[in-house]
C-alpha cells in the first residue's frame, strides 16, 4: 500500500493489519494493529545514522607491504 500521512483505514471490528512505514533517509518501522474501535496511532520514523566521516588531517591507513621470503631449513635450493 502506498500513500501519505495521515492515512485513514477502516476494517471490521477485530481485524488485524501489519503495516510497514518506509521513508527515504529513515529507518523503516512495522506496526501490527488491531481494529477494535475508533482510534489513532502515531508512528515516528527515526532518521538513519550515517557513518562518521574520517577525521580531517589524518592520513589514510597504511597497507602492509609484502615481506621477502626468509630462507629456512625446510626449503633448500636444488643442485644444478
Amino acid at each position: 500500500l502506498l500513500g501519505t500521512t495521515p492515512l485513514k483505514l477502516t476494517r471490521e471490528n477485530g481485524a488485524v493489519a501489519q503495516l510497514k512505514f518506509v521513508l527515504p533517509g529513515h529507518d523503516a518501522a512495522e506496526k501490527k494493529l488491531g481494529f477494535v474501535s475508533d482510534s489513532e496511532v502515531k508512528v515516528a520514523l527515526v532518521k538513519e545514522k550515517k557513518a562518521a566521516p574520517a577525521p580531517v588531517g589524518s592520513p589514510p591507513p597504511q597497507k602492509k607491504q609484502p615481506r621477502a621470503p626468509v630462507p629456512s631449513d625446510d626449503f633448500k635450493p636444488l643442485p644444478d
